[in-house]
């Protein structure tokens, strides 16, 4: 088996798992979400404070708190009613992440051991590292580690996480919608497998 097969391997979910440990009382429950925008007024402006509570996301180990989504661009959020809730837009691609033409803004919790499949969206995908330590792999088998304090950009490629432990994990994300990835002519594949080229 070649090295880079064998790490890929490490990023499939597994077919059975004990159920998730319970999060350290320094992960909060729920995110606090300050949404300030515009009233009918010239110089009118709101502020609306939302518990936003985590959710499980039907990975083990993984759990996630929807901040907010908008489905086109540029956006029109700037002139919508204040009390208009964009967490409740729903995604229409890779499972909901994905906003078509739009942007998917969210934080997201791993349990030590827990993975996301290898996968390939027609996104760029920012992350920002708030704790704990998460190492994604590529198709090709090449790895890199992200730590609190990281930032990283990642350009609609063939990829996998996964949380080496000891620790939990929490990063915030915004995922934009994107042109596919075109390698030798031929664009990659939108889906949570291994990668197949389009004609």
């Amino acid at each position: 088996m070649s090295a880079s097969i064998d790490r890929a391997s490490q990023y499939e979910t597994p077919s059975s798992q004990e159920p998730s440990p319970q999060k350290p009382a320094s992960f909060n429950s729920t995110i606090r979400r300050i949404v300030s925008g515009n009233n009918e007024k010239l110089n009118g402006s709101t502020v609306t404070e939302t518990a936003i509570p985590f959710e499980e996301t039907g990975f083990w180990g993984m759990s996630q708190a929807c901040l907010w989504k908008t489905t086109e661009t540029p956006s029109n959020d700037t002139n919508i009613p204040s009390n208009t809730d964009g967490a409740a837009r729903t995604g229409g691609r890779m499972v909901g992440y994905v906003c078509s033409r739009g942007t998917n803004f969210f934080i997201q919790d791993f349990a030590p051991e827990a993975v996301v499949p290898m996968h390939c969206s027609h996104t760029v995908d920012y992350f920002l590292m708030i704790s704990g330590t998460m190492i994604s792999v590529t198709e090709q088998g090449d790895e890199f580690i992200a730590k609190a304090g990281d930032v990283v950009v990642r350009q609609g490629n063939m990829h996998g996480w996964r949380n080496p432990g000891p620790e939990w994990a929490r990063w915030v994300a915004v995922i934009l919608d994107a042109n596919p990835a075109i390698r030798e002519g031929k664009s990659l594949n939108e889906g949570m497998k291994e990668t197949a080229l389009e004609g």
